[in-house]
């Protein structure tokens, strides 16, 4: 029996998200765990009161939930999107000298998306997320064109350029 590709692979919903149930005015947060160019994405993740909490904010577009890539998050593979991956990927690169790597808040891995609760309650405190954070980090995906900023626009193994805009939150 031939299986297509989509058919393979499993439901999102089966797996069981990692993160401990969060109280009103906590997040979560990853930290991107170094590693090379190659190497599979590890994060770690914690549980923060939001006006403590000391992070980046990445922004990107998801892309297809059936086009998924599994990284490690809290020590337990978890399918994110492609774009989602490739993200990650290019930030870890980005901030390869940060000791440890970059603790960064990313909703579908910070927001337990399988719960309905959970997700409305996270979605209305994304304003203060967003407005909270150190730096928004916007994706905009894999270029074939260079930049002159070499900066915001790293380069990845294969020679493409990807977008990286860091975006200064308005202090409130």
């Amino acid at each position: 029996m031939f299986l297509s590709p989509d058919s393979a692979r499993r439901d999102p919903k089966e797996f069981r998200y990692p993160g401990d149930c969060l109280s009103s005015g906590w997040i979560r947060v990853i930290r991107l765990l170094p590693g090379d160019w190659a190497t599979p994405i590890q994060c770690e993740l914690f549980t923060c009161h939001l006006s403590l909490a000391r992070y980046k904010a990445l922004s990107y577009v998801w892309g297809s939930k059936h086009r998924t890539r599994p990284i490690r998050l809290a020590d337990v593979e978890f399918p994110v999107t492609v774009n989602l991956e490739s993200a990650l990927r290019h930030l870890r690169e980005l901030y390869k000298t940060v000791e440890g790597g970059p603790v960064l808040w990313v909703d579908s891995l910070c927001i337990n998306q399988a719960d309905d609760v959970e997700r409305s309650s996270q979605v209305q405190m994304m304003g203060d997320i967003y407005a909270r954070c150190e730096q928004v980090i916007v994706y905009l995906g894999d270029h074939t064109k260079s930049y002159s900023d070499p900066q915001h626009y790293p380069h990845s193994s294969s020679g493409k350029a990807t977008k990286m805009l860091p975006v200064r939150p308005r202090k409130t």
